[in-house]
């Protein structure tokens, strides 16, 4: 090698580089691991404790969140199921004005709504678990006795029961929708919501916001100017004659766009 030529290495020279290079790596990963500290087993077990607090305060609201979104979504699925009963048995029958509704509950449902819906089974009182008939209101006082429930496709339950002659009240009939399916306890309010059928001289329709004789109740606007008189009507279960029972507990949840709201007395 000459002045300013260039360097050339033997091969012994790269093994032997090599050899330095992976040492120092190899030195510097046992440094990093020497250093590198875990976690003990009193910061595990904290850890943990403090994920099960957390969870023990938030399950119960998101299992309530749950079951509301439940009977939220079974109530209005089956409201419409209900609308689009009336209307095609309009369809067959002709005006609701003309219809025969004071015989017994099951002879006016089997002719008059029955072949409209898809039942799958019509059970009378206490066959079965699903098809008790028994019910009470938020404040334990009973309805009337119901003798048959029919079982929809969509597993909720409906009981019917003819209202008023058509002279004396628009509320022809209400159907009870009882969102079980086994044998819990049947609380108007709770699990089992009315829907009034109501006919007017011009149209016909399935409502829980209105109700009783000659004139258009609506229960939103009395739900608006005096919010504290519906939740005890609700909880009352029939605040007067001639209302169908458990009413403005469907009103509370109809009038809010069938969301439940915050301050309905009932913790699902």
């Amino acid at each position: 090698m000459s002045g300013g030529g260039s360097l050339e290495l033997a091969p012994q020279d790269f093994r032997r580089i090599e050899k330095i290079t992976k040492k120092c790596y190899i030195s510097d990963i046992s440094h990093y691991n020497k250093n590198k500290k875990g976690f003990t087993l009193a910061e595990v077990l904290i850890t943990l404790g403090i994920i099960g607090i957390v969870a023990v305060m938030v399950m119960p609201s998101l299992v309530q969140n749950y079951r509301r979104k439940v009977v939220e979504k079974k109530l209005y699925t089956t409201y419409n199921i209900l609308q689009n009963m009336v209307r095609l048995s309009a369809v067959d029958n002709g005006d609701p004005n003309n219809w025969i509704l004071e015989n017994s509950d099951h002879e006016i449902f089997e002719k008059y709504f029955a072949p409209y819906l898809k039942i799958v089974d019509k059970c009378s009182k206490k066959t079965s678990t699903y098809c008790d008939t028994d019910m009470v209101g938020l404040s334990g006082n009973k309805p009337n006795t119901y003798l048959y429930k029919y079982i929809l496709s969509n597993g909720v339950g409906i009981i019917f029961t003819p209202g008023g002659t058509l002279s004396q009240s628009r509320r022809r009939g209400t159907f009870f929708v009882d969102i079980l399916s086994g044998p819990q306890k049947r609380i108007v309010g709770r699990n089992v919501f009315p829907f009034n059928f109501i006919v007017d001289e011009n149209r016909y329709f399935i409502t829980g916001s209105q109700d009783y004789p000659d004139s258009n109740d609506f229960f939103c606007e009395k739900i608006k100017n005096n919010r504290a008189a519906a939740i005890n009507n609700c909880k009352v279960g029939r605040p007067s004659g001639g209302f169908a029972f458990g009413i403005y507990c469907t009103a509370l949840i109809e009038c809010n766009n069938f969301v439940i709201p915050k301050d309905y007395p009932v913790a699902f």
